[in-house]
């Protein structure tokens, strides 16, 4: 019942569907013999399809959004590969919808 797109936050959303792709870019800042620090850019593109509508509308302009942004992750090897994430996106349509989101592992 959430939108759980990077950067969109917990903006309650309703839907049915929905269609996610995600781009990333990520190198190595700091590579230790026990932990790591990458730098990360990324672009999402998600689409949700409201109740009540068809499946095309998945792909409609008005249920599409599109977030950029950069991110660090922390990787400890010794700590069962544990990896802490912080990530800002911005939406590319509307500069208002913009988020901060802290994570563990590999959840996006």
């Amino acid at each position: 019942s959430y939108i759980t797109v990077r950067g969109a936050g917990s903006r309650v959303a309703r839907g049915t569907a929905e269609l996610t792709a995600n781009l990333e870019y990520r190198h190595n800042l700091i590579y230790g013999p026990s932990w790591a620090l990458q730098g990360v850019a990324f672009v999402d593109f998600s689409g949700w399809r409201p109740p009540g509508e068809a499946l095309r509308d998945i792909v409609a302009r008005r249920n599409l959004v599109t977030f950029v942004g950069p991110g660090l992750r922390m990787h400890w090897f010794k700590l069962n590969h544990l990896i802490l994430r912080a990530d800002y996106g911005i939406s590319i349509t509307d500069a208002n919808w913009r988020g901060f989101v802290l994570g563990i592992g590999h959840y996006f």
